[in-house]
C-alpha cells in the first residue's frame, strides 16, 4: 500500500474518531455515560449552598506547612508563610497547620486572587491590640478549619489603628474574601472594637463551637450568610447576626444557637431562610428581621425576649416550632400588602404586658392552612390577636390547621368568607379572666393565659351544621355552625358582615375574597394538625409569667406545600435561587443544581445533535471515497 493511501485512511480514521468523540461529549450523560467528579475538588457538592471543601473540616494527605506560633515569632516548618511585624504571612495557596499563641499580632492571608488557602488551628490563641487577629487581605477563598478536640482564641484591642481604620478593618476577624469556618473544634472571639466575625464577601460556617463577644455585631457579612451544624453562641451590643446587601440572603440549614443581642438577633437586608436548628434568641429590638422575606421550614425557635418578633415583607412558616414573648407584634408582615403565610408547624405567640400589640399583624392578608396556631394577647385597649389589611383589600383565610387567637375586642376583625374550614369568632361582652378554660364540646380546650374579650377558633374536628357548646369560665353558650364563619356577640372593627347582638349567631362575613390560589377546598388534603391535647413538649420554656401554655403538642411531621404552589410574595426561595445563582453567591462553584441524571431520556437536543454528527461523518466519508478515486 502507497503512503497516500495509507495517509487517506489515517485521515478519515482520524475523522471518524474526532467525531464520534464529540458526539460522546456532547451527549454522554444523556447516553449513560456518567462524569467521573473529584469530589475533594471546590467545585464538587450534593448542596446548593454548600460545597465540598466547605464541609470538609479533616483534610489530610496534603503537602501541609507546619507553624508554631510564639510570642511574636514563629517557627515555620515548608513554604508559604513567613513573620512580619509580630505576625504572621500566609502569601501562597495550600495547607497550613498552626499552633501556638502570639501575643500581639496577626494571622494574615494575603495571597494570589484566585488562592484558596486551607488553614487549620490546633490550640491557637491570637491577640492583636489593634486591628484583627485574623485578616484574610486576597485570596479567592479561606477555609478556617477547627481541629477536633481543641480549643483556639482570637481577641482585638478596643481601638484599632489609623491603617487598619483606613483600610476598612473592623472585625476580630476580618475577610475582604470568600471565608468558610468549619471542622470539630472550638473557637472563642472577643471583639472590644467592633464586630467579632466581618466578611465583605460570603461567610460559611458548616461545624465547630462558636463563642463570640462582640461591641457590636457578633457577625457581620455583606453578601451571603451560609450557616449549618454549628454551634452558635453569640452576645452582641447590637445585631448578633447581620447580612447587608439586599441581593444577598441569610440561609440556615441547621445547628444550635444562643444569641443575645441589644438591637436585633438575626438581621438581613436580603431573605432569610431557616430550614432547621435549635435558637434561643433574646433581643432588644426584633429577634429575626429581614429587609425582603422570611421562611421557616423547621426547627425549633424560643423567642423568650425581643420588641417584635419576626418581621418582613412577607412571613412563612412551612414547619417547625416557633414560640415568641413580644412587647409588641410577634409575626409582622409589613410590606405593602405583604402577608403571613402559615402551612404547618406549630406557632405560639404570648404578650403578657403588650399595649396596642398584635400577635400577628399583616399589611396585607393572612392564610393559615395547617400547623397550630396560638396567640393570646391581653384584652385591653387595642390588643389584636390577629390583624390584617381588611381595609386595603387583605383577608383572613382559615383553610386548614388548629387556631386558638385571644385579645381584645376593640378592632379584632373576623377571618374573611373565604374560609373553607368552619371558624367560630366570640366578642365577648365582658372581660374574660385569665386562667379561664376553654372548651368547645369534647374536641377543643384551652387555659386562657391573659385576660380576653375576643376568642377565634377553628379545628379540623368542626363540622359545618353541627351544634356545640362553648364554654368560657363558667358561661356556656349553645353554638350552630350554620356558615363556615360564625360570629358571635358585636362584630367590631373593619369586618365585612353585619352586627350580631351578643350571644346571637352572625352569618356571611361579607364579600372580603375568596381562598389565594391552590388553598381553597385543600384543608382535607393538608393533614390533620397536631391536636391541642396531649402531653407539652419537655424542652418548651415555660411563659415568663409562669402561665400554663395548655396542653399542645406539635406534630413531628413536617407539613410541605403542595409541589407547583406559587408562593408570589409571600416568602420563599431566596434571592438569585430561582434557575441559579448570579456570580455574586456564594453558589457560583456549587455543582449546579441542574445537573441532574437524565440518562433515561432522550431531548430533543440529543437528536438534533445526533443527527448533525450523522451528517457530518456521511459527509466525511463521501469525500475520502471520492478523494480516493482521484
Amino acid at each position: 500500500m502507497s503512503a497516500h493511501k495509507k495517509f487517506d485512511i489515517i485521515c478519515v480514521a482520524v475523522l471518524v474518531i474526532a467525531i464520534a468523540l464529540t458526539v460522546l461529549f456532547m451527549n454522554g450523560k444523556s447516553l449513560g455515560i456518567t462524569a467521573v467528579t473529584d469530589e475533594d475538588s471546590e467545585a464538587y457538592s450534593d448542596s446548593e449552598y454548600f460545597t465540598a471543601s466547605d464541609q470538609n473540616g479533616d483534610w489530610s494527605g496534603y503537602d501541609v506547612t507546619t507553624v508554631t506560633l510564639s510570642g511574636d515569632t514563629a517557627t515555620i516548618s515548608g513554604g508559604g508563610a513567613y513573620v512580619y511585624d509580630g505576625g504572621l504571612v500566609i502569601s501562597e495557596s495550600g495547607w497550613y497547620e498552626l499552633s501556638g499563641s502570639l501575643t500581639d499580632g496577626s494571622i494574615t492571608v494575603d495571597a494570589n486572587s484566585n488562592s484558596k488557602v486551607y488553614i487549620r488551628l490546633s490550640d491557637v490563641s491570637v491577640t492583636c491590640s489593634d486591628s484583627a487577629a485574623l485578616i484574610v487581605n486576597q485570596a479567592d477563598k479561606v477555609f478556617l478549619t477547627l481541629a477536633d478536640g481543641t480549643v483556639n482564641t482570637l481577641t482585638s484591642g478596643a481601638e484599632y489603628s489609623t491603617a487598619a481604620v483606613s483600610d476598612g478593618i473592623g472585625g476580630a476577624i476580618y475577610a475582604k474574601d470568600d471565608l468558610t469556618i468549619n471542622g470539630s473544634g472550638t473557637l472563642n472571639i472577643t471583639a472590644e472594637y467592633k464586630h467579632g466575625i466581618e466578611a465583605n464577601d460570603d461567610l460559611v460556617i458548616t461545624g465547630g463551637t462558636i463563642t463570640i463577644t462582640a461591641a457590636k455585631d457578633g457577625i457581620n457579612a455583606n453578601d451571603t450568610i451560609r450557616i449549618m451544624k454549628a454551634s452558635v453562641t453569640i452576645d452582641a451590643a447590637d445585631e448578633a447576626i447581620q447580612q447587608k446587601v439586599e441581593e444577598g440572603y441569610i440561609y440556615i440549614e441547621s445547628g444550635a444557637f444562643d444569641l443575645t443581642s441589644a438591637d436585633d438577633g438575626i438581621k438581613a437586608a436580603g431573605s432569610i431562610t431557616i430550614e432547621d436548628g435549635d435558637f434561643a434568641i433574646s433581643a432588644g429590638d426584633d429577634a429575626v428581621h429581614s429587609d425582603a422575606d422570611i421562611t421557616v421550614n423547621g426547627g425549633e425557635i424560643v423567642i423568650t425576649k425581643c420588641y417584635e418578633g419576626i418581621e418582613a415583607l412577607n412571613i412563612t412558616q412551612n414547619g417547625g416550632n416557633i414560640e415568641i414573648y413580644p412587647t409588641d407584634d410577634g409575626l409582622n408582615a409589613n410590606g405593602n400588602g405583604g402577608n403571613v403565610t402559615i402551612t404547618g408547624g406549630a406557632l405560639t405567640i404570648m404578650n403578657s404586658d403588650g399595649n396596642d400589640a398584635d400577635g400577628i399583624d399583616s399589611n396585607g392578608s393572612v392564610y393559615i392552612s395547617g400547623g397550630t396556631v396560638t396567640v393570646a394577647v391581653l384584652g385591653n385597649g387595642s390588643n389584636n390577636a390577629i390583624d390584617y389589611g381588611s381595609e386595603s383589600g387583605g383577608e383572613f383565610v382559615i383553610t386548614g390547621g388548629t387556631v386558638i387567637a385571644l385579645g381584645a375586642s376593640n378592632m379584632a376583625e373576623a377571618p374573611s368568607d373565604g374560609s373553607t374550614q368552619p371558624v367560630i369568632f366570640y366578642n365577648l361582652t365582658d372581660l374574660a379572666a385569665a386562667g379561664s378554660e376553654i372548651t368547645l364540646g369534647d374536641i377543643f380546650s384551652y387555659t386562657a393565659p391573659y385576660t380576653f374579650n375576643c376568642l377565634t377558633v377553628s379545628t379540623p374536628d368542626m363540622t359545618l351544621g353541627e351544634s356545640y357548646t362553648l364554654t368560657i369560665g363558667s358561661e356556656s353558650t349553645e353554638v350552630t355552625l350554620e356558615s363556615n364563619v360564625t360570629t358571635l356577640g358585636s362584630v367590631m372593627g373593619g369586618m365585612g358582615g353585619g352586627m350580631a347582638q351578643p350571644g346571637e349567631m352572625g352569618g356571611s362575613m361579607g364579600e372580603m375574597g375568596g381562598t389565594p390560589p391552590d388553598m381553597q377546598g385543600e384543608s382535607e388534603e393538608m393533614g390533620t394538625p397536631p391536636e391541642m391535647s396531649g402531653e407539652d413538649s419537655e424542652d418548651r420554656p415555660t411563659p415568663p409569667d409562669g402561665t400554663d401554655m395548655g396542653e399542645m403538642s406539635n406534630s413531628e411531621d413536617r407539613p410541605t406545600p403542595p409541589d407547583g404552589t406559587d408562593m408570589g410574595d409571600m416568602g420563599g426561595t431566596p434571592p438569585d435561587m430561582e434557575g441559579g445563582f448570579t456570580e455574586e453567591s456564594a453558589t457560583d462553584d456549587a455543582l449546579d443544581e441542574t445537573d441532574t441524571d437524565t440518562r433515561s431520556t432522550v431531548t430533543p437536543e440529543f437528536l438534533i445533535w445526533t443527527g448533525i454528527s450523522a451528517l457530518a461523518l456521511a459527509a466525511a466519508l463521501i469525500f475520502a471515497i471520492k478523494y480516493k478515486r482521484r
